[in-house]
């Protein structure tokens, strides 16, 4: 009995071992454009250029309406140009919401709703000395692209 468990043991040891890992496939460029998004949305030490030009990326005014088209997830909300919005900045990071369009649900106490309509410049905290830097700048750049149009 003994001697018949050592090959066994000995096979399922082996397993595997000659099998050679796959090579990893090349980035498409859709997935490198997300992963060099996802990078500047996650780095901290922007300049507050970035984030101005990120800003213009990410919304549009043209015939008296505002596209709106998500950073990570594809994605594109028309809304009229005269749309409310407000900056926000904090510890939930660095965006700017348009509109009242909401989606998502509670049940429960459980859950999230979120603004449909959103330009999200930083998904890391950011300071409260930075907000009072970098707010006031994003919120005159919103207004001067909203009355260009």
């Amino acid at each position: 009995m003994r001697w018949t468990i050592v090959p066994l043991l000995l096979a399922l040891m082996g397993c595997g071992q000659s099998e050679q890992p796959q090579a990893k496939r090349p980035q498409t460029a859709a997935e490198k454009e997300s992963t060099a998004k996802y990078q500047m949305l996650t780095d901290a030490n922007r300049s507050n250029d970035s984030y101005v030009q990120q800003l213009h990326s990410g919304m549009k005014v043209s015939d008296g309406l505002l596209t709106i088209e998500g950073a990570i997830l594809p994605g594109v909300t028309i809304l009229p140009a005269n749309s409310g919005w407000s900056v926000s900045c904090g510890i939930n990071g660095l965006s700017v919401v348009f509109g009242g369009g909401v989606s998502g649900s509670v049940d429960s106490g459980s859950g999230s709703v979120e603004n449909d309509a959103k330009v999200e410049l930083s998904l890391v905290p950011v300071s409260l000395e930075r907000c009072r830097e970098i707010a006031p700048k994003i919120g005159h750049e919103v207004r001067a692209i909203l009355t260009v149009q």
